[in-house]
């Protein structure tokens, strides 16, 4: 019986004993200089690791905002305004799609209008931040004893690192002027034979017979009151479902289907230019993003071996973690 009460007892030890090992830990960690240091040194490289960890993260979401911001370029913006008339989603009529043709050649006309390439670039410049240099600056005036060490790690030339991301973004963008020329030219002439291309789609002739809308299904009415009905057809699956056509001769016929090429080709040619910058621009700001990346391992590296040598960083830990929370700021 007493053994037994013993035993049963001995649970009290470990709420006995652990308290008291947990006040001398920390007061040696407190009156211990050893300790302490050594206590410091793993905290710090416990943040260092946290830290590490945290850096593909942050650089995908830096990368998704720096593509986000070509989202809404003029090829992309254009390319939806033309798509929807060869991938008609609602009837419409005549006085509409007439309508509609005028606004999408207006605004095309306004988004390029200007030169994209600078624009653009001088934007993504104000992005690309390269700081390499005021980065060893800041942490070596924290760490004199190792400042030697902390420049030879992390310094570089930033202006010739800048030079050459800007570089290549600019050169990204540039492959799309040709194509820009294109669609530009293309708008010109749609904004110049607009009022003719409104005048076939929506005069006259049509209001004799009625509200008809033009479609597949009303080949045959077309066909019998003398209209080409093939040619009527075509022309409806190039816009939408409720596109007008009164093609009274020959001549106007021919100017319909240039517009109508035109017009189609103005969407081809803008979504092939929006995609083609995009993987040249991706592959360029990826080229920087692994830049950053890399520097931002080897500046924490350089830390971690500071605290693994005895070097209090703390004062370093917090400033890489403002540098790091200010460029999330200006991408975001």
């Amino acid at each position: 019986m007493c053994i037994a009460t013993i035993w049963s007892d001995l649970w009290v030890l470990p709420a006995i004993i652990l308290p008291l090992l947990t006040v001398g830990a920390l007061l040696a960690i407190k009156f211990d200089p050893t300790c302490a240091r050594a206590f410091r040194g793993w905290r710090q490289r416990y943040v260092i690791r946290h830290l590490t960890k945290q850096l593909p993260k942050q650089i995908a979401n830096e990368r998704q905002q720096l593509l986000r911001a070509w989202d809404g370029n003029p090829a992309a913006r254009c390319a939806a305004l033309f798509d929807r008339f060869i991938n008609p989603r609602e009837k419409k009529s005549r006085t509409e799609v007439a309508d509609d043709v005028d606004m999408a050649v207006a605004s095309g006309c306004q988004l390029f209008q200007s030169d994209f390439v600078d624009r653009y670039g001088d934007f993504y410049a104000s992005l690309l931040v390269v700081q390499t240099a005021e980065i060893a600056k800041s942490l070596a005036a924290q760490q004199p004893a190792n400042a030697a060490f902390v420049y030879h790690k992390l310094a570089q030339n930033d202006e010739e690192l800048f030079r050459g991301f800007d570089a290549s973004v600019r050169k990204a963008l540039a492959e799309g002027r040709a194509a820009f020329a294109i669609i530009r030219a293309h708008l010109e002439q749609l904004r110049e034979n607009s009022e003719r291309f409104r005048r076939i789609i929506d005069p006259g002739f049509f209001a004799n017979i009625g509200n008809i809308i033009v479609g597949a299904l009303t080949g045959a009415a077309l066909g019998a009151v003398g209209i080409d009905s093939d040619s009527v057809i075509r022309h409806s699956a190039r816009f939408t479902a409720g596109i007008w056509a009164d093609w009274t001769g020959k001549a106007d016929e021919e100017f319909a289907d240039k517009f109508c090429e035109a017009m189609t080709e103005v969407a081809v040619v803008s979504e092939n230019m929006d995609a083609g910058i995009r993987r040249s621009l991706t592959a360029a700001l990826d080229m920087y993003l692994q830049h950053k990346l890399q520097h931002q391992k080897t500046t924490l590296d350089a830390l971690s071996e500071l605290t693994r040598a005895g070097w209090d960083v703390n004062s370093s830990i917090t400033y890489c973690q403002q540098v790091h929370t200010r460029n999330r700021t200006v991408t975001g």
